[in-house]
């Protein structure tokens, strides 16, 4: 039997891939996905972003103005709790103030 030759327009092309650009994958080193994956290709990549600084900024731990110890959460749009000293307390929708300085540990 002799071997089969194969055409060279029959035979699979080697795919060289071009070099990415350097300006995207500083872009995308900068830009940590986070919580926004679950988005996939939808909704454009600034609404994403933007949604993500906002989630991680709510979801973080932030600190009591009654105790100063970092146990409190979000509970609903603007009302927080401290797991430490219980404290239930009203804030800003995302976070407890706009600025930490405000709250101060004097009272």
């Amino acid at each position: 039997m002799t071997p089969v030759r194969i055409r060279s327009f029959l035979k699979p092309k080697s795919r060289v891939r071009a070099a990415p650009f350097d300006n995207y994958e500083v872009r995308m080193a900068k830009t940590k996905l986070g919580s926004i994956k679950r988005f996939g290709a939808r909704y454009g990549r600034t609404v994403k972003l933007k949604l993500a600084k906002i989630e991680k900024e709510q979801r973080k731990k932030h600190k009591c103005p009654y105790c100063s110890g970092l146990g409190v959460k979000r509970l609903a749009a603007g009302i927080w709790h401290c797991r430490k000293c219980d404290a239930k307390f009203t804030g800003r929708a995302y976070t407890i103030s706009k600025d930490d300085k405000r709250v101060s540990a004097d009272g």
